[in-house]
Order: structure tokens, then sequence, then C-alpha cells
């Protein structure tokens, strides 16, 4: 290999044997010039990820911002899979996002959290995780590269002096020289005795209530009732957008459970996402799924608002999504003759 780099720079026979080292300095040099070019043509896509508060100390109550940037190549895409349920002690107030593009082709994708909390204490952010896909969409990745930001601090003080007492203290215990109250006891048995009667009593009417109760609808029959009473309820006019979106994935989650047999309420959405992978839904189901999942998140999470027209269209379409997966029904009998055998 040295004799191929010294003939590859012109070092022929004749060439004074002192000036041999200076050109294995060069022909080293130049190999390793060509091993940094493989090596950066390999390389994972550089990404940068940071995290900071505008604020490190704060009273209970007060809102604090919480930002991660995530800078990488612009053709890339970045997903944050548990930031909004990995803020420890904190609630979100606020979410939303913003993206920069430079003109060396990099982009910078800020996720910006307006959080809060009412208890007192020092507390650390976690760190969380960014997933950088630089071959686009999360669903047709080519690369993936999973980042960590580094834990924040922030600590949260009362609103009072801290040596400001908050109750009184306790006075010593008088001690009663008066005989036991028999009557008063007498009293207090009476009394759980009633107590007793009538809470076997009340369990008694659930059950004959629950008897008589009608059987449970079909999962498309119920699905459609309860967007029904959901479109009556008008509840983005009355600003009530968070509720919309609570009860609206809740009647998705609820139907796909009973529909397809999966554990989907108590679920986020990430995990239920990928519960509903294997169900036999076509692939723009699937991809209908988490779009509509994802669309509610942000109305869930934060004070952003929904109009009535994008309600509707959100009912319409979860109407449209059980109209096209509830059961086919079972074939009709042939005319004259009676299901479960042939006709004598």
């Amino acid at each position: 290999m040295f004799r191929m780099m010294l003939k590859t720079l012109g070092v022929r026979r004749g060439v004074r044997p002192d000036a041999l080292p200076g050109m294995a300095c060069i022909a080293r040099t130049v190999a390793a010039i060509i091993i940094g070019f493989v090596l950066s043509a390999t390389a994972a896509p550089n990404v940068d990820v940071t995290a900071k508060v505008d604020r490190s100390e704060i009273t209970i109550g007060d809102r604090v911002q919480y930002e991660i940037d995530v800078t990488g190549p612009a053709s890339g895409h970045v997903e944050l899979p548990a930031v909004l349920g990995n803020l420890g002690a904190f609630e979100v107030k606020d979410y939303h996002t913003q993206t920069t593009t430079s003109k060396d082709g990099r982009s910078t994708v800020s996720y910006l959290f307006t959080i809060s909390t009412f208890t007192v204490g020092t507390y650390t952010l976690p760190p969380q995780r960014v997933e950088f896909y630089s071959g686009g969409q999360s669903s047709m990745p080519t690369d993936t590269l999973v980042l960590y930001t580094q834990p924040t601090e922030i600590k949260v003080k009362r609103t009072s002096p801290e040596t400001e007492k908050d109750i009184a203290d306790i006075a010593d215990v008088a001690v009663l020289p008066e005989p036991p109250p028999w009557g008063a006891i007498g009293l207090g048995f009476i009394v759980l005795a009633l107590i007793g009667f009538f809470v076997w009593r009340g369990i008694q009417a659930k059950k004959i209530l629950a008897a008589a109760e009608p059987p449970p609808l079909p999962p498309y029959e119920e699905a459609l009732h309860r967007l029904h009473l959901l479109r009556e309820a008008n509840l983005p006019s009355q600003n009530l957008s968070r509720e919309f979106a609570f009860t609206l994935s809740e009647i998705l989650r609820n139907y796909v459970g009973r529909r397809y047999g999966i554990e989907a309420l108590e679920s986020t959405t990430e995990e239920f996402l990928g519960k509903a992978t294997p169900l036999p839904l076509s692939q723009i189901q699937q991809d209908w799924l988490r779009e509509f999942c994802e669309s509610l998140d942000p109305l869930k999470y934060a004070t952003v608002g929904i109009t009535n027209d994008e309600a509707e269209k959100r009912i319409r379409e979860m109407e449209d999504f059980a109209e096209r997966t509830k059961p086919s029904s079972p074939p009709s009998p042939p005319e004259g003759g009676k299901s479960g055998g042939p006709q004598k």
C-alpha cells in the first residue's frame, strides 16, 4: 500500500532516501482525507436538540414557557412521542409549534409549551425523547435518529414568606371527667343500623333496575347515538372546545375498542394507535385514524378553540368511519324458508 501511494505521488526509483519520510507523511495525509470523506458520506444527519425555559424560578400558579428546539435538515421529520405526559407536576396550559428554515437548507422546529403548577418545590423536567426521521413522515422513515433533551430545573416558591405560619398551634387536649355518653352511643348504633338498612335497600333497588335495563346497543349504533347527542350539545359555541375534543376522542376509542375487542379507553394516543395497527383496517383508514387522533390532542391539552364548522366536520368524519367499519349484516334467509336448516 505504501509503495502504491508513493507511485501515485510520482515517487520513482532514484529519489534520495532522505526524501522518503516526507513522502510517507504526505501519503498518510491523503489516506486520512479519503477516509474522512467516506465517513462523512455515511454519517448520521447533523441534528441539534436544546431545551430551555424562559424562567427558572417562579411562584405558585405562574406560567412558564418550556421550549424544545430541534435543528436539522429541512427534509427530515421530527416527533416528540411522549412529552405531553412526561412533564411531572406541571400542567400544560397551551401548546403550539413553529418552524423556521435557514438559507443553508436546515430548519428549526420549535415546540412551545406553556406550563404551570400549584405545588412548592424544586422540580426537574425530565429529558424528552426526540425522534428525527430523515426520510420524511414517520409512517415511511428511511433513517431514524433518537435524541434526548437535557433535564431542565424549575424552582417553585410559595407566595407568602416561608417563616409565616399557615395554621395556629394546636392546644392541649382537655381532660373530660364526665362519664361515657351512653345515650349518644346508643343513638349512634341506631343511626348506623338505619344507614345500613337504606344502603341495603338501595343495592336491592339497583339490582332490580339493572335486571330491567335493556341490553346495550351494538358499537355502531351506540357511536351514532352519542355523536348525535354531541352535535346537539353544541359545545364549541359555549367555549367548551376542550370538552368537545375529549368527548369525541372517547366516542372514537369506545367504538374501536368494542368493535374490535381491544382496550382503548385508558391508552395514550400512541398506545391506542399501536393497538390499532394490526386491526383489519385499510391503509387509508389507518392513516385517517392517526391524523384524526393527532388533530384532537392540541384541542385537549391547550386553550385553542374550534369553530362550529370544524366541529361538524370532525363529527361527520367519525360517522363516516363508523359506517365504513361496521359489521356487515348477516344474509337474509331464502324467501319461504327458515334460517338454520333446509326447508322440508
